[in-house]
């Protein structure tokens, strides 16, 4: 019996100092488990931002509502002023929200629910990085922060919704599973569907559509944001026989097409036009009847263009009626040739070009306000010789003498773009004639609006001055649709 009851004593012990044990590893545990909460309270994961070009602290700070001393703490930065582009910021007040975040410019023919659905970033998650109130904030050209992304996980614009079709139907007929569908374009349910409604999948060698319409592959607007005083140009990609036209803002979208496949406009903005949104509308119709339309707005940002004064011009030229009056002849410059004339980009209308004033310059005449801008650029005579050339092929459209121009001739090159050569002293071609690029077709001078000899030169695209410059460094249209 004491035999047994030593046993009996030893294994109580033994159960005692077991479930002691145990206690204090569960007391541990959760103390660890309480104090790890608390560690991850105080250092919760937070999202990392890829520093742009150009950006610092403040304006990051400034981006997502933080300060730049929370920046700098969560970072534990001891250098701030070494922030450089490509270097990587944890972002504080961003809660909830992982990975590695980027900067993106809205394209033409998104909004807020495409790019959530195209990123597979939840709407409400997008809302809150960008700190977006009303969905009139999206607009082509802002720029808004959203995940980065492999290229493979991108959803994209892959079919549309015909009448009276099913998700089953369309999964069946794109070989994918209907509830992949049902996830990706954050669908209420199979009923959720309406006609024409574009369905996002995640092949991207399936992608058919753009959002905006079945029939367009891809519409592109550049640049982007639009620049005042800058060439745009308008992209609409389609394998599709379609009668397009659109506008944006008050200028008509005149639509060309472009061989193999698709269409493009090029448009003027004036290099004065408020800053600011402007609407963009698309309207096209199919062989067969069908339409589409859509309208989105884009912003205009400025062309950082300076101040300059010249002084010692003839008075009259800078009064409102003989300005007017001249204005008046020119716009009665119409009728441009249907075709492009030019093949190459331009080539400068002079030996030796040394610019004296560039396009766009606010400019102030014999000390008045600044209420005028450069419509050209100028080149000093800086050559042994004052000949002028034609910088592509085109039609003498106008010669004359006005007040403000001067000497001044008009060359046609096709799809609405003329260019225009002011202040000549003498003329060598006419009107009608057909000019090719290189040929001589006047002499420099110091006629009408002028303190000096040199070269106005101008661009007009539809009636509207860009900058020169742009068609000698560039080929309009600059993108070519893939066949």
């Amino acid at each position: 019996m004491q035999v047994i009851s030593v046993i009996l004593s030893m294994a109580i012990r033994f159960l005692l100092r077991t479930i002691n044990v145990l206690l204090l590893s569960i007391f541990l545990g959760l103390a660890f488990g309480r104090a790890r909460d608390v560690a991850a309270q105080e250092n919760p994961p937070l999202p990392v931002y890829i520093v742009q070009p150009g950006e610092t602290l403040s304006t990051i700070a400034v981006r997502f509502g933080t300060t730049v001393d929370e920046i700098i703490r969560v970072n534990d930065l001891t250098n701030p002023n070494a922030i450089a582009a490509g270097s990587k910021l944890r972002i504080p007040g961003l809660e909830g929200i992982e990975g590695t975040l980027v900067t993106e410019t809205v394209p033409f023919g998104d909004n807020l629910k495409t790019l959530s659905i195209s990123h597979k970033f939840p709407l409400q998650l997008m809302t809150k990085l960008n700190r977006i109130t009303s969905p009139g904030e999206i607009y082509a050209g802002s720029v808004l922060v959203v995940p980065q992304q492999d290229p493979e996980e991108v959803m994209a614009p892959q079919t549309s919704i015909e009448d009276s079709e099913s998700l089953l139907e369309i999964a069946v007929k794109n070989n994918t599973n209907p509830w992949i569908y049902h996830l990706s374009n954050n669908l209420k349910g199979s009923w959720d569907l309406t006609r024409s409604q574009i369905i996002f999948g995640p092949e991207l060698d399936k992608r058919e559509f753009s959002p905006i319409s079945p029939w367009i592959h891809n519409i592109t607007i550049s640049p982007l944001p639009l620049v005042q005083g800058k060439t745009i140009e308008v992209f609409i990609e389609t394998e599709f026989n379609l009668e397009v036209s659109g506008n944006l803002g008050k200028y008509p979208l005149l639509f060309y097409s472009l061989p193999p496949k698709g269409y493009f406009a090029l448009i003027g903005v004036e290099a004065i036009s408020p800053l600011g949104l402007y609407p963009v509308s698309l309207y096209g119709k199919t062989t067969d009847g069908q339409t589409f339309e859509y309208s989105q707005q884009v912003l205009l940002v400025s062309g950082n263009y300076p101040q300059e004064y010249v002084v010692g011009v003839d008075a009259t030229t800078i009064e409102t009626e003989i300005i007017q009056s001249e204005d008046q002849i020119l716009s009665e410059i119409r009728g441009s040739e249907p075709i492009p004339m030019w093949t190459a980009p331009f080539r400068y209308p002079v030996d030796e070009p040394y610019l004296g004033s560039r396009f766009g310059n606010r400019r102030s005449y014999n000390q008045g306000e600044y209420n005028f801008y450069h419509t050209g650029v100028d080149f000093i005579v800086n050559a042994d010789n004052l000949n002028i050339y034609a910088p592509a092929p085109g039609v003498v459209k106008f010669t004359g003498n006005l007040p403000i121009k001067g000497n001044f001739t008009v060359i046609d090159h096709g799809l609405g773009v003329y260019s225009g050569y002011a202040h000549q002293s003498e003329i060598l071609v006419k009107q009608g004639d057909r000019v090719e690029t290189g040929q001589q077709i006047g002499v420099i001078g110091n006629t009408g609006r002028s303190v000096g000899p040199h070269l106005h030169w101008e661009i007009w695209v539809n009636n509207v001055p860009v900058d020169p410059i742009d068609w000698v460094d560039n080929l309009y249209p600059t993108s070519k649709i893939t066949p």
